[in-house]
């Protein structure tokens, strides 16, 4: 997010983008090391790739909508859905954007009213779309990283940290239905912040020690909220309730040991340790994947599954991602 002489703007995807779209709204660029957007594409143009792919070779970095664009263009994606799932004329690449767009804004738009069989209706829905593109097209896990975007906002960590861990679970050869569960579960992972004080959430500063410990509550509190729906099965819950529980038994909410933790829960800390130490976070910028990879094998066998670990560095690795 940016904000500029009092007007506010979003970040897009650029993977995001058709060429000849219409979206009508007006879509900004800023140079990598300039905050100062200006118009790329105006709202009575169709959308250029050329244009956009010129202005990169230049040093854009983003594109940005208005605040007050940003919806009008979240309905131009949605209005678009079935195409983006079943149009494979459309770049794997492009579909995948579009799917992780809509499914962060519904994602946000859910949390937003906290209400238990509504978040799972929604994760569950959003997680049939995730696991069946991601094993019906085996993307390449690059292009994954690249279409996904990264702030601090909860709904975009929750996609993100599903969108890995669906990807290391079908790799590991999970089956479908299994992922779909997967997927569930991690989009719900870090459900419990909802119900947590949000200026300690959003705190952009170190937290005190007090703060620290209610972060932590967030675990059982997500448990709490989402054991008031029927349908949720066990396994799914686990990744809510045990997700920073950590192999060495150091962690929270019961300090388990490794065969006491349940594997998606594992699996889960894996793709959310990396997710959260590639993106920008209030307290720091993001890590380099090469940086991520030696504080993950540092942290094998201590807070993290060693054969997830060893798994989820050999995908990166295998496709030599820095």
């Amino acid at each position: 997010m940016l904000t500029i002489n009092n007007q506010t703007f979003i970040p897009i995807n650029v993977f995001s983008l058709i060429d000849d779209a219409r979206p009508e709204v007006n879509i900004y660029a800023c140079a990598k090391n300039d905050h100062r957007p200006i118009l790329l594409i105006s709202e009575t143009e169709a959308i250029d790739l050329d244009k956009i792919d010129s202005f990169e070779s230049e040093g854009v970095y983003n594109l940005y909508v208005s605040n007050d664009q940003f919806e009008q263009f979240q309905e131009h994606l949605r209005s678009n859905w079935e195409r983006f799932l079943e149009d494979e004329t459309l770049p794997l690449k492009t579909r995948l954007a579009n799917i992780m767009e809509i499914s962060r804004d519904l994602l946000a738009k859910t949390f937003v009213t906290k209400q238990p069989e509504n978040l799972v209706r929604v994760a569950r829905s959003l997680s049939r779309v995730l696991a069946s593109l991601i094993n019906r097209n085996q993307p390449p896990l690059r292009d994954l990283i690249d279409i996904l975007r990264h702030d601090d906002q909860l709904a975009t960590h929750s996609v993100n940290v599903a969108c890995y861990a669906t990807f290391l679970a079908e790799s590991l050869g999970y089956p479908l239905s299994d992922l779909n569960k997967i997927a569930t579960g991690v989009l719900l992972h870090d459900v419990g912040m909802l119900e947590l004080d949000q200026n300690i959430v959003k705190k952009t500063r170190k937290l005190d020690e007090f703060e620290r410990k209610e972060i932590t509550k967030h675990s059982i509190l997500g448990f709490q909220l989402l054991c008031k729906v029927a349908d949720l099965s066990r396994d799914e819950i686990m990744i809510v309730y045990q997700h920073h529980e950590r192999v060495d038994g150091k962690g929270y909410p019961t300090s388990l040991v490794h065969s006491e933790i349940h594997p998606w829960a594992r699996l889960c800390a894996v793709a959310d340790t990396f997710e959260a130490l590639t993106s920008d976070r209030p307290q720091r910028q993001r890590l380099s994947v090469t940086s991520a990879i030696a504080i993950l094998q540092r942290e094998s066998d201590k807070s993290l599954d060693p054969a997830f670990v060893d798994a989820w560095i050999g995908l990166l690795e295998a496709e030599k991602i820095t």
